[in-house]
């Protein structure tokens, strides 16, 4: 479990450091040549593209897990290297002015390291020991990194490219402690075919719903909400990358006071809670205009929302549900997420065509807001279902 937990950690320093800037990065590129909500849109339909391939390939990802897990979490990461090497030889001019083959590329590259990636390593950590969580300590400089690439970016005159490269280096150097671990078997019973029709099936209709409106509030919160940030910060690398490590800081220190407030209270339905507060933090992002406030609601939302499964603050990456991708009703949950941050994206892209970027800002989430409500309601009408 050590190696697999050195391996996640290299991964996740790699995405805290360069995943936000990367797309920063390709908005950044469209704002050249377009007006900044074209390149908004742009920039969204571009991230809906990576979970229409993830969406497309994780059946296939999960049917590979009777063929063991080693081999899905190299091909992931290898996918994932690729996406930064080819997003960086872009802005390093290796295409000459075909800027966009190697933006496209990159977003087709990362959607296969999350379907491939995820399904194999999930497995992984849960037959290994699932009950480890990554450490305080540990968590500290994947916390720092945002903060490091700004000051790289700004003060060490390191270009975007260079940041991009590094992050593809340590996710190759991520690679070797797997060398010892042993593999994992599981085995996924349908068909690529039959998953997408189990998908849609009536009696799914929960999951799926459900996981929309989860995908909804994890696409706004890794893509959306970190462009609303480095505008509002005035396009500095430096203030966006503090900013970010600060409240992932704040966030460590409190997140388990919170927690033990809320079994000291003895609140039998925290999920509740977690949505209210994400409601209400995203209803307060529309009215954040200085790092400050951006800070204070950002720790108010990711201490408040620490028992949210299927995101990863600090690396600013999405993870699987819960920790787990063991059975087909994960892997139907895994594509609705997918769907969910696909809409959203689509949304944000057509209200940012169509009107100003506070506008399209204030309406996505707005709507994130209620899929945070919509969320919460649909796991309540599950719950009572399971005991009827």
């Amino acid at each position: 479990m050590a190696l697999l937990r050195l391996h996640r950690f290299l991964m996740r320093l790699a995405f805290s450091a360069a995943n936000a800037f990367a797309w920063i990065f390709v908005f950044q590129y469209f704002a050249i040549f377009q007006s900044v909500h074209d390149a908004l849109a742009r920039t969204a339909l571009l991230y809906a593209l990576v979970y229409t391939v993830s969406a497309l390939v994780t059946p296939y990802a999960a049917g590979r897990l009777r063929h063991g897990m080693k081999s899905g979490v190299v091909y992931g990461v290898v996918f994932a290297f690729l996406a930064f090497v080819f997003l960086g030889l872009s802005f390093a001019g290796f295409f000459g002015y075909g800027y966009i083959y190697g933006i496209i590329a990159f977003a087709l590259l990362l959607g296969a390291y999350r379907a491939l990636y995820w399904v194999p390593y999930s497995v992984e950590a849960h037959e290994t020991r699932p009950c480890i969580r990554p450490s305080f300590f540990t968590e500290i400089p994947i916390a720092l990194m945002p903060a490091v690439a700004g000051v790289a970016l700004t003060w060490v005159f390191v270009a975007p490219a260079w940041l991009l490269f590094m992050a593809g280096l340590v996710l190759v150097i991520s690679l070797l402690p797997l060398a010892r671990i042993p593999d994992v078997y599981e085995k996924f019973s349908w068909g690529y075919a039959e998953t997408f029709a189990e998908l849609f099936a009536h009696k799914h209709r929960l999951i799926f719903l459900r996981a929309i409106a989860d995908g909804i509030q994890s696409a706004a919160l890794f893509f959306l909400w970190p462009i609303a940030v480095f505008l509002i910060v005035g396009s500095s690398y430096l203030l966006f990358g503090t900013v970010l490590s600060i409240t992932f800081l704040i966030a460590l220190l409190v997140r388990k006071p919170v927690r033990a407030l809320l079994r000291l209270w003895n609140i039998k339905h925290t999920s509740i809670v977690y949505a209210m507060v994400a409601m209400s933090a995203w209803v307060g992002r529309v009215l954040v205009a200085t790092p400050v406030g951006i800070i204070l609601i950002d720790t108010y939302y990711h201490a408040g929302t620490a028992g949210r499964a299927a995101v990863d603050h600090s690396a600013l990456d999405h993870v699987s549900d819960g920790g787990h991708f063991v059975d087909e009703y994960t892997a139907l949950k895994e594509i609705g997420l997918g769907f969910g941050r696909i809409i959203i994206c689509i949304i944000a892209a057509i209200l940012a065509a169509s009107f100003s970027i506070p506008v399209s800002f204030l309406w996505s989430f707005v709507i994130v807001a209620l899929a945070a409500g919509v969320s919460v309601w649909l796991a309540h009408l599950s719950a009572l279902r399971e005991r009827i």
